[in-house]
C-alpha cells in the first residue's frame, strides 16, 4: 500500500467503523421489532408438562400372588386380567357360607310348617274346647233339674209315709202298705244322693271344659310365638345370605382386572408375594394425555378458553402439534397448595404469581400416545385467535 491510500484509508476510517455501527445497531433494532411483532398475539411459558390420568391399581383382597399377567409398560384393555390372589382360601369360605346357607333354609323351612300347622289348628280347638264348655254347662243345668226332680220325689215319698204311718195307726191300710211307703221313700232318697252327685260331676266338667277353653284361647299366642321364630330365623337367613354374597364377591376379588384401557406403569407384584388389601400393586396411565401450563398472572389478560396453541414437546423438537386451551384454574398455584402462603404480615414481598392452564391436544390417538406424563413442553397460546 502506498503512503497515499494509507493516509486516505486513515482519513475515512472514522465514518467507515460508524456505518459499521449504525447497520449493527439498525439490524439488532429490526430483529426486536420483528420478535416483538411476531410475538405480540402469542403467550409462552417453559413452566408447562404433560399430565394423564394416572390410576392406582390395589388388590380389595389380601393374599399371595398366584400369577402376574402384564408386563411393565404393556397396553391393556379395560377389563384384562392384571394379576391373581390365591383364591383357595376364599374358596372355602365361600363353600362354607354356602353349608350354613342350607342349614340356615332348613331351620326356616321348620319353623313355617309348625307355624302354619299352629295356626290351622288354632281355630278347631278354640271352638271345639267351646262347644266343649257348652255341653258341659248344659249337662250340669240337667243335672241341677234331676236334683230339683229328685227332692220333689223325696218329699212327695215322706209325705207318703207320714201320711201312711197316720193311717196305720187308725188300722185303716196294712202294715205292708207303710213298708211299701217307707221302701219308696228310701228310693228317693238314693236317687236324689245320685242327682247330687251328679251335679258336682257335671260342675267338675264345666270347670275342666272352662280350663281347656282358656288353654286353647292362648293358642293365638303361641301362633305369635311361632310366626316370630320365623321372623327370627328368617332374619338369620338374610345373614347367611349377605355372607355368602360377600364370599362370592371377595372369591371374584382375587382376579384384578383393568378398571379402563391404559399402559402399565411402576408394576411392583411378583408371583409369590403376599399383598394386602389396598396395597398398591401397580398404575395405568389411561385417557388422554394434556398439558398443564403455568402461565404469569401477566400473561393471562388475553388468554380465554378455546384459543389455538401449538405446543413444542421437548421430547420430539423438530414437531409442534396442535391443541387448544380448554380452561383457566381459578386460583393461582400458590393458593392450592399444601401450606397456601399467608399474606397479612408486615413483611409482605410482591411477587409475580402463576395460574395452571389446561390444554387439551388436537392430535390423533397415534400421535398422543407417545405422550408420557411428567414430558417438559413449550406451548405458545395464540391469544388474538380461537380453536
Amino acid at each position: 500500500m502506498t503512503e497515499s491510500t494509507q493516509s486516505a484509508a486513515a482519513a475515512g476510517g472514522v465514518p467507515v467503523k460508524r456505518l459499521l455501527g449504525g447497520l449493527v445497531l439498525l439490524g439488532v433494532l429490526a430483529t426486536a421489532g420483528y420478535v416483538w411483532y411476531a410475538g405480540r398475539g402469542y403467550e409462552t411459558t417453559d413452566d408447562a408438562a404433560i399430565e394423564s390420568d394416572i390410576v392406582p391399581i390395589a388388590p380389595r383382597v389380601g393374599g399371595t400372588v398366584a400369577t402376574v399377567a402384564v408386563a411393565e409398560n404393556q397396553t391393556v384393555k379395560a377389563g384384562d386380567l392384571l394379576f391373581r390372589i390365591d383364591p383357595r382360601d376364599y374358596q372355602l369360605r365361600l363353600d362354607q357360607a354356602k353349608a350354613a346357607l342350607v342349614a340356615s333354609e332348613a331351620r326356616v323351612g321348620v319353623a313355617r310348617s309348625d307355624s302354619s300347622l299352629v295356626t290351622a289348628s288354632t281355630h278347631a280347638t278354640v271352638t271345639q274346647a267351646e262347644a266343649g264348655q257348652a255341653v258341659a254347662q248344659g249337662n250340669l243345668a240337667q243335672a241341677q233339674a234331676q236334683v230339683k226332680a229328685a227332692e220333689a220325689q223325696s218329699r212327695l215319698a215322706d209325705a207318703d209315709v207320714e201320711r201312711y204311718r197316720n193311717l196305720l195307726a187308725k188300722d185303716e191300710i196294712s202294715r205292708q202298705r207303710l213298708d211299701q211307703a217307707v221302701t219308696q221313700a228310701e228310693s228317693a232318697h238314693a236317687a236324689l244322693d245320685v242327682a247330687h252327685k251328679a251335679v258336682l260331676s257335671a260342675e267338675a266338667a264345666v270347670r275342666q271344659a272352662a280350663g281347656r277353653l282358656e288353654e286353647a284361647r292362648t293358642a293365638p299366642r303361641q301362633v305369635a310365638v311361632k310366626q316370630a321364630q320365623v321372623q327370627s330365623l328368617g332374619a338369620d337367613l338374610q345373614t347367611v345370605q349377605t355372607q355368602v354374597a360377600l364370599a362370592q364377591q371377595d372369591l371374584a376379588y382375587t382376579e384384578v382386572r383393568a378398571p379402563q384401557a391404559g399402559r402399565v406403569t411402576r408394576k411392583a407384584v411378583l408371583p409369590g408375594q403376599v399383598l394386602q388389601a389396598g396395597q398398591a400393586a401397580l398404575s395405568l396411565v389411561t385417557g388422554k394425555p394434556w398439558v398443564v401450563a403455568n402461565f404469569k398472572e401477566t400473561q393471562l389478560t388475553r388468554m380465554a378458553p378455546g384459543q389455538s396453541v401449538d405446543v413444542k414437546v421437548d421430547a420430539f423438537p423438530d414437531r409442534r402439534l396442535l391443541a387448544h386451551v380448554e380452561s383457566l384454574q381459578p386460583g393461582t398455584g400458590a393458593r392450592f397448595s399444601l401450606l397456601p402462603p399467608e399474606n397479612a404480615t408486615g413483611n409482605y414481598v410482591k411477587v409475580v404469581q402463576r395460574v395452571p392452564v389446561k390444554i387439551v391436544f388436537d392430535e390423533t390417538p397415534e400421535v398422543l400416545a407417545r405422550l408420557a406424563p411428567g414430558m417438559s413442553v413449550e406451548p405458545r397460546v395464540q391469544v388474538g385467535v380461537s380453536h
